[in-house]
């Protein structure tokens, strides 16, 4: 239930904030793309950031005032968006793997700092976990190449591994190589 208090939106329990599309315990209901979901500020499972630990303004969830702009209270921290996951140029890539599911997509790295997970068809549902760890990642403040070479070193051979880097000319190639 949402409960609106001096300005904030709070949860009385917080839902988790993966993709967009009706939320489990809900009323059927799309929630709107705030600019909060695109900040590396913002927590993963509640409406809180760093600019506001005790819940953010509704009028910035609402996008009907832009972070981009001071607001009171906020602590002097604005908008900083994650790193796109949209790129025109060629990428360097990895391709995922999982025990149970095989191949399951790519985590790719584009040439101005671009990155994104690219799932394999009928695995979707890991772009979301891989979406999630970048977030993580972006609140602590890292860098799209220093995550890209963590998890392409990090795989532990158990429960899923990864395979060398490769480079593709373009998403468009890398999504063609990984259908193959």
């Amino acid at each position: 239930m949402r409960v609106e208090r001096d300005g904030y939106l709070t949860r009385e329990t917080p839902r988790p904030l993966v993709g967009l599309g009706p939320v489990a315990g809900d009323r059927p209901e799309y929630r709107p793309v705030d600019q909060c979901s695109f900040c590396r500020h913002r927590e993963l499972e509640k409406p809180v950031c760093d600019a506001f630990p005790d819940g953010i303004p509704i009028v910035i969830i609402l996008n009907k005032h832009d972070h981009h702009d001071p607001y009171p209270g906020d602590h002097g921290i604005r908008f900083d968006p994650i790193p796109p996951a949209a790129t025109t140029g060629a990428v360097r890539f990895f391709r995922v793997f999982n025990i149970t599911d095989g191949l399951v997509g790519a985590l790719w790295l584009g040439t101005h700092g671009e990155i994104g997970f690219e799932p394999t068809e009928g695995h979707e549902d890991y772009e979301a976990v891989w979406n999630g760890r970048m977030r993580v990642a972006w609140h602590a403040g890292g860098q799209p190449g220093k995550f890209f070479e963590h998890w392409l070193n990090a795989g532990n051979s158990v429960s899923w591994d990864t395979a060398p880097s490769e480079i593709a000319v373009s998403l468009a190639n890398l999504r063609e190589r990984l259908a193959k």
